[in-house]
């Protein structure tokens, strides 16, 4: 977001806060910033945003860790506090959110969602890098290089579609 865009966006954001008594859902704050509002469980307690040049670094308070099940393949677990930066169509510096992934084993394994981008009506969520190495096999009996990237899961929120790609 340019800097001519944010006072525009504050004004729009200060006119949500301003026709409610308290704090407006974070649900509707979601969308304000160009997020599906199911992005975030309904147990949310509470939420702080604080402005900065660029967003708003967040902090959001659940009443308990929770996991959601999106598809039979996706399950995300939202830890009590859930820390970022949030911008228009962007989240960043997110702790607090990881995905199930499977292991050789087909249990879960857990990584950490560092990113979610909105673009083209799809949301990609950003999983921390690991390695290869990381992973407990008995197949392996000798010494591979580790191999270390990026992963992006893509969602089409309105039918919740899944894909994965690599960064």
């Amino acid at each position: 977001m340019t800097t001519s865009q944010m006072p525009l966006f504050l004004l729009v954001l200060l006119a949500l806060v301003a026709s409610t008594s308290a704090s407006p859902p974070i649900h509707d704050v979601l969308k304000v910033f160009g997020f599906p509002p199911g992005l975030l469980p309904d147990s949310v307690q509470s939420y702080i945003l604080c402005p900065l040049e660029e967003g708003f670094n967040f902090t959001i308070y659940l009443k308990n860790p929770c996991q959601v099940q999106y598809t039979p393949i996706t399950t995300i677990r939202f830890m009590k506090e859930i820390t970022g930066h949030i911008n228009i169509f962007n989240i960043t510096q997110l702790n607090g959110l990881q995905m199930a992934t499977l292991d050789e084993s087909f249990e879960p394994f857990w990584i950490n969602i560092v990113d979610i981008k909105v673009s083209d009506q799809r949301i990609y969520f950003t999983l921390e890098e690991f390695s290869l190495l990381s992973f407990k096999s008995k197949r392996w009996r000798q010494f591979q290089p580790a191999k270390i990237w990026p992963l992006m899961l893509q969602i089409d929120h309105p039918n919740l579609s899944l894909s994965f790609r690599s960064a």
